[in-house]
């Protein structure tokens, strides 16, 4: 995205467009882009489809940035949630592309719900009934992803707290993140030396009572998406908002990303 940016080309946008866009006379770089998109939504559904659509069509379609965000690729435990959203409540997307096996799937979700409440798994259509029998005796919810790019939802997650563990959330924390969460439980900051101050952090962190703890962590989690510039992420191509929204978006960038959406295909 850098790269088309500053320079209006790359090597890995050339070599997509002579493999996968049907040129036409007047074409431009956008419409050759959104071609490369199409063809990944028919033939090759990576990670990266499945989080531009959740984006798309769940924080912006069925709710909206004014009261919903998400983050991508969280550290939890020992896995990697790939999407969180976050409304009134936090849930994890988990996905399972086609490309993607099941090995680690109980490693994950046993990870996940060490910090949050609600977890789900998004798939295609094929491995819908696989999942439904994996999941059924669980709390975890499944969405799939059809065949014309849209969701539906086959198992609503259910709340589940049994295995939340307070250090795992206090670890996914920034410094300033853990203290507001300390102050807004109604507990004092420690008063120590630096080298005392993250473990008499965490001991005043696990006492706190557990309802209001979850709810504050989910709010100041939820602060990190309505931090982008919505107005810059608006400028972006449909293709490139999903990494603008993660890594923030500003109007300069943006508008050079337009102008090479908006230029002519070589």
């Amino acid at each position: 995205m850098e790269q088309l940016a500053e320079s209006g080309t790359c090597g890995a946008f050339q070599s997509a467009v002579s493999l996968f866009v049907r040129r036409s006379d007047g074409m431009t770089k956008g419409e050759a882009l959104s071609q490369l998109f199409s063809y990944m939504g028919k033939n090759y559904r990576n990670e990266y489809l499945y989080k531009s659509l959740l984006l798309k069509k769940i924080v912006y379609g069925r709710h909206s940035p004014r009261t919903t965000s998400a983050i991508c690729e969280l550290p939890v435990g020992k896995s990697i949630a790939d999407f969180v959203l976050i409304n009134g409540k936090a849930c994890i997307y988990e996905i399972k592309t086609d490309l993607d096996n099941f090995s680690r799937l109980d490693s994950q979700l046993n990870d996940y719900y060490r910090a949050f409440r609600y977890v789900s798994v998004v798939s295609s259509e094929k491995s819908a009934s696989t999942l439904s029998e994996l999941l059924k005796d669980s709390p975890v919810g499944l969405m799939v992803l059809s065949d014309r790019l849209t969701f539906r939802t086959l198992k609503e997650p259910l709340c589940w707290t049994s295995a939340i563990d307070a250090s795992a959330q206090f670890d996914l924390l920034r410094k300033k993140e853990r203290e507001e969460v300390l102050l807004q439980c109604g507990a004092d900051l420690p008063d120590t030396t630096p080298v005392r101050y993250y473990s008499a952090c965490l001991e005043r962190f696990q006492a706190l009572d557990d309802a209001s703890r979850i709810s504050v962590f989910e709010s100041i989690l939820k602060r990190r998406g309505q931090r982008v510039d919505q107005a810059a992420l608006a400028i972006y191509p449909d293709e490139f908002k999903l990494i603008a929204y993660n890594h923030g978006a500003n109007v300069r960038q943006g508008e050079k990303l337009l102008e090479f959406a908006q230029s002519k295909l070589e």
